[in-house]
């Protein structure tokens, strides 16, 4: 028993369907609209000042270490106190007194020194 079915739209015709323009007011004047924004207090977003020019740049704080790599330990607060320590006051970076102590303990292991026999706790 198949039926054929109905059309949804007995004719091609969809004219009627057409989407109508809307008619929009036209946009009051720009100086009404300022007049009714200041009596009512609102305050203008607009700058006050045009920006004619970006402002510069500022100069890069620094120089340029080749840094570029980071490393994160879990140590002793101990150790990171006297790290901290011998950094403030030698007046070097954490990074600076890191690389020094690795040259430190490079020059240690070329003399020979067992690393075992080092005492680091205080």
């Amino acid at each position: 028993m198949s039926r054929a079915r109905e059309p949804l739209f007995p004719t091609d015709d969809l004219s009627d369907f057409a989407t109508k323009p809307k008619a929009h007011a036209p946009a009051p004047p720009k100086d009404a609209l300022a007049a009714v924004a200041t009596e009512a207090g609102f305050q203008s977003r607009e700058p006050r000042t045009p920006v004619t020019e970006p402002p510069p740049k500022p100069a890069l704080a620094g120089h340029v270490t080749g840094r570029n790599a980071q490393i994160n330990l879990k140590a002793k607060p101990s150790t990171i106190q006297a790290f901290a320590e011998i950094a403030e006051d030698r007046d070097w970076s954490k990074a600076l007194t890191f690389e020094r102590a690795v040259t430190a303990l490079k020059r240690l292991l070329a003399e020979g020194v067992d690393p075992k026999s080092l005492d680091f706790t205080e």
